[in-house]
């Protein structure tokens, strides 16, 4: 995957993740600040790291 794609995929990635509201206020979960990490590999595959996971498994993983 070319890095024009893979920033592409991230792109609309982000699009979808945004529809996924917080449950008790009217705010997506991506501009909560709750997504942290979004990958791509070469190949394809996609790794998205919630704030919530990522302080149980591993303190300072994400900055915001």
């Amino acid at each position: 995957m070319s890095r024009a794609a893979a920033k592409t995929m991230q792109w609309r990635i982000i699009d979808v993740l945004r529809t996924v509201c917080d449950p008790e206020i009217p705010v997506n979960n991506y501009d909560l600040g709750l997504i942290c990490d979004l990958q791509i590999s070469p190949d394809g595959v996609v790794w998205v790291v919630n704030h919530a996971h990522s302080r149980s498994m591993s303190p300072g993983l994400c900055s915001r």
